[in-house]
This record gives structure tokens, sequence and C-alpha cells, in this order.
């Protein structure tokens, strides 16, 4: 019975030393070809400004561009949330991210970021967090929602709840304690339905300008309802959002980061590739952008007792 065993587990040790070997040949393979081929694309992630399943559709559609255009391959991700998508370029899970401001700022310091790019709508390269009601409510200026009830867009979005807070700080409003009740949505789209169906008084959400003309209302709701939302209160300019990488990605792949630097760049030259811009984000344009661009965020993180200062502060002390 004995003799009869060993020739079949030398067999059995033997088949699993070769699916071994291969498995380790194959991840070796993997390792070793170059950035941007089918077996080791370049990774581009997107930031959850609204639904997932949209932003995916139209983060894919980009990304079929970018490769006919520079000839590499392009896998998209679309994080769950804002500080998933700076864990990803943390952990080298994405080579490229379509990071907001706040969370650019907070990748800088964690994730070693480095921004190439900013978005651009309306003509400015910022934009604005505003408060937001039902055009319906009796509600007509900030001091009005005292006790009442607010959606914040996400925890960490600058225009859906840093900069409200900042600024309602700075006009001597506690809005930790201002508020009855307050609630993370978790994307602009959802802190405006919530107000929209009246489960709460207001939502901070984003704003196009800080006139009441366009902002997130006129981009989620339908043509015919757009003007059931009224902005009550506004931010002071918000740096527009950013494609980033991370320094140590730059500093392997330089050429990479050019190339898809100014292939984006150029995207909004030509009306067809223009148009994924605007269906991704609303974009109108990318232009060139500096770490100092993003200042204000810092500032007004701070003014909530946020660390984001790391990097940049260890920079300017040179």
């Amino acid at each position: 019975m004995l003799k009869k065993t060993i020739p079949i587990l030398i067999l059995l040790l033997s088949f699993t030393l070769i699916i071994t070997i291969a498995g380790c040949s194959e991840g070796d393979s993997k390792s070793k070809s170059p950035k941007g081929s089918e077996k080791n694309p370049i990774v581009m992630g997107f930031n959850p400004a609204e639904s997932a399943e949209v932003v995916f559709e139209n983060a894919d559609a980009l990304a079929i561009v970018i490769e006919e255009q520079t000839g590499w391959k392009i896998k998209t991700y679309v994080a769950q949330s804002y500080p998933a998508l700076v864990t990803a370029l943390q952990n080298d899970h994405v080579d490229f991210a379509w990071l907001p401001s706040f969370a650019f700022v907070q990748a800088e310091k964690v994730a070693d970021a480095e921004v190439l790019l900013k978005a651009v709508r309306n003509g400015h390269p910022y934009y604005f967090g505003a408060i937001v009601v039902r055009a319906d409510s009796p509600f007509q200026k900030l001091e009005d929602l005292e006790g009442g009830s607010i959606a914040w867009a996400s925890e960490t979005s600058a225009s859906g709840r840093i900069f409200p807070m900042a600024a309602m700080m700075q006009a001597g409003y506690d809005p930790e304690t201002f508020f009855g009740e307050s609630k993370i949505a978790g994307s602009h789209d959802a802190a405006l339905l919530a107000v929209y169906h009246g489960q709460v008084d207001a939502a901070a959400t984003f704003a196009r300008d800080n006139k009441g003309i366009k902002g997130s209302w006129t981009q989620f709701l339908d043509e015919d309802k757009k003007d059931e939302i009224r902005p009550i209160f506004f931010t002071d300019p918000i740096p527009s959002d950013t494609m980033s990488t991370s320094t140590r990605f730059h500093k392997e792949h330089p050429e990479i980061v050019d190339k898809i630097t100014s292939t984006v760049k150029q995207l909004s030259t030509v009306e067809e590739t223009a148009l994924l811009l605007k269906e991704l984000y609303n974009i109108d344009a990318m232009i060139d952008a500096t770490s100092a661009d993003y200042d204000p965020v810092r500032k007004a993180a701070g003014l909530l007792g946020i660390d984001v200062e790391g990097k940049r502060k260890e920079t300017t002390k040179e």
C-alpha cells in the first residue's frame, strides 16, 4: 500500500511544482511587461462626483481616445469615495488620478501626489461651494437655516463641505452646532436630491458661479426641475479639480506622464474629444496647474483643524 502511494505523491508534488513555476513565470512576465502594454496597462483613477456607473461609462470613453492617441493601453478605475482614490494613488494601484481639490492636497501629503492639470469651466479654473434649498422653501439666507437640517455632499468635498463650513466659521457660525441635523449624502447628486425631495432643508454642493446661474442643480436635474432649487449662500472661489500623478511614477515614467498630460490638454481643441471632457465632469478644458494654486484649500482645511500642510509646509521652509 505504501509503495503504491509514494509514486502518486511524487507525481502530485511534481505537478504542484510545475504550476508554481508557471505562476511565478507569469507574474515575472507581467512585472517585466512595459508600462502601457496589454499586460501592464496605465491605470487612470476617477472620482465619484456622481453615480459611479455614469462616471465609469464616461471614463472608459475617455480612456479609449487616450489609447488611440498614445498607443498605450489604459485601464480605468472609479473609486467609491475621494479617500479611496487617494489610497489607490498611495498604493500604486492607479498611475493618474482625477482628484478634487481637497483630495489632491490630502494626496500630496500622504501619497506624494503631483498635480499636472486643473479643470476650466465657464472660462475659469475655479468654482464655488454653495448651500442650496428648495425654491419654494421659506429660507432666504444662511441665518434662516439655524436649527434646520443639511446634507453635505461628502466628508472630504471642498465645495460640498470643507469650504462652506470654513466660510460659516469666518462669518461667525459654528457649523457643528448651527444645524439641528447634519448628514453625509455621499455625492453631490445625492445631496442635491436629498433637498429636492424634502429630506433635508438644505444641501452643500458645487456652483459654477456665485450668481446662482449654474451648479449641480443645472447639471444633475432635468431641465424642467432645475428651477426648483435655489442657492442662498456662496463660498470664496475654489481652485478646480485636478489630474494628478505621483512623483515616483513621474520619475519612473517621465515620457508617459508628459505625453498623457499633453494629450489630455489637447482634448478640448477638437469638438468630438472636447465633448468627452464635458460628459465626464462638465469640463471645458484642462490647463497646467501648480501645487501653490491649492493654497486656498489648505487655508480652508486649516480653519477646520484639518492638517493637509505636510509636504507643502516642508517645501516652503527651504
